[in-house]
């Protein structure tokens, strides 16, 4: 009933996500996770795409939330040509500091972008005080379509292209007025 996404860091698959493909049970949930027993380190210890990130020497990191906005995001930027920003997943509305880490061990990378879906705009602007000491940070923020539910990068690629595009570089005062 789910999808499995294999979350593979130096060649090795050391976390996992699934999500539920087909109407099942909603009591369920629509997303399955490995147990502590299973994987004894939770999803703030990995970033999906890590490999990529790493092999393709790419100057930008664009940091989404799910797994599937990577999925999208990827798909879209190969069409565009650009090979400059490669999106990675951090699971949650934050970056935690073991990803950070990890992220700061790629000589090449310049810059990390936040995307977050509409409703936590707010909490990229919060948590991009914590990376600017290693990199260059912006935010991109989706763009807010009166009359419909919240988008995430994964439900309009080309808005997400589109914030990306005008992101705002991270500065005390840009947070505040966030």
């Amino acid at each position: 009933e789910y999808a499995i996404f294999p979350v593979v860091e130096y060649g090795t698959v050391v976390y996992y996500q699934g999500r539920l493909y087909s109407k099942g049970d909603p009591e369920r949930g629509t997303k399955l996770f490995p147990s502590r027993t299973d994987i004894p380190y939770g999803s703030k210890y990995w970033v999906y795409n890590f490999d990529e990130l790493n092999e393709t020497k790419a100057s930008t990191a664009l940091v989404v939330e799910s797994i599937l906005n990577v999925l999208s995001l990827k798909w879209k930027l190969r069409e565009l040509g650009r090979t400059d920003v490669v999106p990675v997943c951090v699971f949650k509305h934050s970056i935690s500091k073991e990803q950070t880490v990890k992220l700061s061990r790629m000589r090449n990378l310049k810059e990390v972008c936040l995307l977050w879906d509409r409703d936590a705009t707010g909490r990229a602007w919060d948590g991009a005080r914590f990376l600017t000491s290693r990199f260059n940070v912006s935010v991109a923020e989706m763009p807010e379509r009166p009359g419909e539910r919240t988008l995430d990068a994964n439900d309009d690629v080309e808005a997400a292209i589109e914030a990306f595009d005008n992101r705002k570089t991270y500065t005390p005062y840009n947070a505040v007025q966030h």
